[in-house]
């Protein structure tokens, strides 16, 4: 599940362990029963019913923005180890975190895709200071591909395998403007994750920035600013203009 629609459950999990500590915990990523996230620096599991929460890393590092494989064993995350971060995965039971990308830029997962690889945002392309690309690596094999969509910074695979992505956005100058409608607006495009055909821009009359999108239960989620102040909203699969 994606973190946007984790937050209030993040909350409600960790509040036993509130009560007991004061932390800040952000990143969470859902599967099943567990939940994993970040606090202190580190990676942590906890079921979601509540109670203690295990520590998975105890690296001087910081690691963050966890994202659980589709069949739980794995945790895809960023890992500040060395002179920049880079996308590591660990079994979902803890170990050695393993090193999928060797970028030297800036990068950011994004989750998983139909295939079985670990998805993230790069910034380690040839072009404009502000090009950026989406990369999916086998964590097995190492393997790695670019995605053929120039400027994709965000993403999200539906059932079908459809990839849904912004361009442009706030989120790549960290500028935090409210109610922001200039030519920077993050804009979302949908198109098959292959490149057999162009993409397509999606809502591209909503005069929000469209960012985050999130596939989950046959629906499209993603965050939108279009009454002024960023939140979710839900989008019927292939309908441009379905707003709930």
């Amino acid at each position: 599940m994606v973190r946007a629609i984790l937050a209030a459950a993040t909350l409600a999990v960790l509040s036993v362990c509130a009560q007991a500590e004061t932390a800040y915990y952000r990143d969470p990523s859902l599967h099943g029963n567990t939940l994993v996230f970040t606090a202190e620096g580190d990676l942590w599991r906890v079921p979601v019913e509540g109670g203690g929460a295990r520590r998975l890393t105890t690296n001087a590092g910081l690691e963050s923005q966890a994202s659980i494989s589709p069949d739980g064993r794995l945790i895809a995350f960023v890992g500040s180890y060395d002179a920049s971060p880079e996308v590591y995965v660990m079994p979902m039971t803890g170990g050695a975190p393993k090193r999928l990308s060797f970028d030297g830029a800036g990068v950011r997962v994004q989750g998983w895709t139909p295939r079985g690889e670990v998805l993230y945002m790069t910034s380690a392309v040839i072009g404009p200071g502000a090009s950026v690309v989406l990369r999916a690596v086998d964590p097995v094999t190492l393997v790695t591909r670019t995605l053929p969509f120039s400027d994709a910074n965000q993403g999200g695979f539906d059932d079908r395998g459809n990839l849904y992505f912004t361009r442009f956005g706030l989120q790549m100058t960290g500028d935090h403007a409210r109610d922001y409608r200039g030519g920077a607006m993050s804009q979302l495009w949908r198109a098959p994750a292959d490149g057999s055909s162009e993409a397509t821009r999606i809502a591209a009359d909503a005069d929000a920035s469209l960012s985050r999108p999130m596939w989950w239960n046959n629906q499209l989620y993603l965050l939108s600013d279009e009454t002024g102040i960023s939140n979710l909203w839900r989008m019927m699969p292939m309908a441009e203009a379905a707003w709930r």
